[in-house]
This record gives C-alpha cells, structure tokens and sequence, in this order.
C-alpha cells in the first residue's frame, strides 16, 4: 500500500537580483514519487537537490507552486489538518524546540499544540525520556544540552503524537559516531518494528545504506532514480562519485 504519492510536484521560489530584477529557483521539478506503508524511505542528493523542500511540504510546512500531494489517503491541501495528524517531522535545526525552555517544557509544549488528550501527555513524555535517552535531562535548559541531545530531543517532539509518518531531515547531520549508531539503532528498532513509515533526508551514503528498503535519488528537484537495497548496495561507487560532483 502507497502511504504517501506525490504527481507532478513542482515548487519554485522567487529571489531577488539586484533592486529591481528577481530569479526564480526551482526547488522540485514535476516530481513524480510515492512511498509505501511501513518502509524506510531514504532521499538521497548534494545539497540543494531538493531534500528539504519536499520534505517540508509533506509535512504541510510550505506549499506547493503545483502538483498533488496524497498521504495516508488525504489530500495535503483540502485535508491539511488530517494530514498533519498522521505525520510527525524531525528537523535539523533549533527552530525545532525552543532553547530558553527545559527538555520537559518543550514536550508539554509540542503535546498541547498536538491537541494530545491531558490524561496522557504526562505518560507519553516520560516514555519518550526514556526511548530518546533524555531522562537525566529532562529538567536541563536546552540551550546547555549537546547537540546530540538536541537531536535527540528533536526526534521526540516528532514522536509525540505517535504519528503513522515520520519524516527526518538529515537527524544525524554533525554528530559524532557514537550517537549516530545510536540514532540509526532507534530508528531500525523503535520506528520500523512498529510498522510507522519514515522518509529520511540525507546525502550520506553510508547512512542511506545502513537503514533504507529503497532510496530515491534525488538531483535538481528530480527523481533521477529509485533503489531497493540490494541495487543500491551494488551502484555506491557510482553514486558516490555521483554524489560527491554535486557537491562542487
């Protein structure tokens, strides 16, 4: 089943040239993608493929310049309320939380604006603390946390609602080593057992390989090709170096 189809998406957005003149970027390309239920979902690419952008409009962050976007059914324009119920986001930013608040008032912040029943916003925090590792800091300003628990704490405030959908832009991006296998380890184990659907962003390959069913890749704002993983495990040397000229 195709939790998530996207026809024809195309996003472009307008910038500024000198005073008078303007350049139009376009971010997503008639992009043609669908995702199916219960998979981990990888959008590989350089920097300014068009990762981000699509991700944000899954998430009912932008909207689109045209195109349709379906998720779990709903339309993401008619339907933008439902959708943003079955979808949680993880963003690779401080605007994911709010720094001069504790890691605790930032749970029960994101909970309320869920509409998340008051009964059980206690319990649900405190299982979060305890799956994201955050127990010991959950009366700690976020402004002192590390960035891995930053991230860490990102990716509970994307869970909170218990969504069907997760999206994750770049979660491991400047991390060291040990809190990205943890992270990977969370997201293989916590997420993918219980059948949610995640899309992750990122132009890591290893990354890519260690955690997705299939890999779209994107360049341009286009879908240049989709992987299972075994076809990609066989083409990294070419979209390494594939990845790597696009970068330059």
């Amino acid at each position: 089943m195709e939790i998530i189809q996207v026809f024809k998406l195309t996003k472009k957005f307008s910038q500024r040239k000198g005073f008078l003149r303007k350049k139009e970027l376009t971010a997503l390309d008639n992009l043609d993608l669908s995702v199916k239920k219960g998979e981990i979902f990888g959008l590989l690419g350089p920097n300014g493929a068009g990762k981000t952008t699509l991700v944000r409009i899954l998430a009912g962050l932008l909207l689109p310049t045209s195109g349709e976007v379906k998720i779990s059914g709903c339309d993401l324009i008619k339907d933008t309320y439902k959708v943003k119920s079955k979808v949680g986001v993880v963003l690779n930013n401080e605007r994911s939380f709010y720094l001069r608040l504790t890691v605790r008032q930032n749970l029960e912040y994101f909970a309320y604006l869920h509409n998340m029943p008051s009964s059980s916003i206690k319990s649900r925090i405190q299982e979060l603390l305890q799956i994201m590792d955050l127990r010991n800091e959950s009366d700690a300003w976020v402004q002192n946390l590390s960035s891995g628990g930053r991230q860490r704490l990102s990716i509970a405030i994307g869970l909170l609602h218990d969504p069907e959908i997760i999206l994750m832009d770049e979660p491991t991006k400047g991390l060291d080593p040990i809190v990205i296998q943890k992270i990977w380890d969370f997201i293989k184990r916590e997420l993918a057992l219980k059948q949610k659907t995640i899309v992750v962003c990122t132009n890591n390959l290893e990354e890519a390989e260690a955690l997705c069913h299939r890999v779209c890749i994107l360049e341009k704002g286009k879908a240049v090709a989709v992987f299972n993983k075994t076809e990609f495990q066989n083409s990294l040397g070419a979209l390494f170096n594939k990845v790597i000229s696009g970068n330059k």
